[in-house]
């Protein structure tokens, strides 16, 4: 589930510039649902006598899981707009 919502988003055809600033606008939303959760808790439930109910609102889990990896997306991102869009890992053997 979580795989599809970052495809939902992602697309192949912006630049680096702006993809980090589509993931730094959601990452801003995500930690303000994490925050949310935190404060007022996953779920809650209410027993009036003849109907007791559950409800959950958020698996904090699953949010703390986007914010770790739209922190690590943007951190590649700001990496290849450094480098002018290479990775940085690539290794040049010389011949002898």
């Amino acid at each position: 589930m979580l795989k599809n919502m970052i495809i939902s988003w992602y697309n192949k055809n912006m630049t680096y510039t702006e993809q980090l600033e589509k993931a730094e606008s959601r990452l801003v939303v995500w930690e303000e649902a994490e925050d949310r959760i935190a404060v007022s808790g996953q779920s809650y439930s209410f027993n009036d006598g003849d109907l007791k109910r559950e409800m959950t609102r958020a698996n904090l889990p699953e949010v703390h899981s986007m914010v770790v990896m739209l922190t690590n997306k943007i951190s590649r991102l700001e990496k290849l707009i450094r480098n002018n869009g290479r990775s940085g890992n690539i290794s040049h053997a010389r011949g002898v």
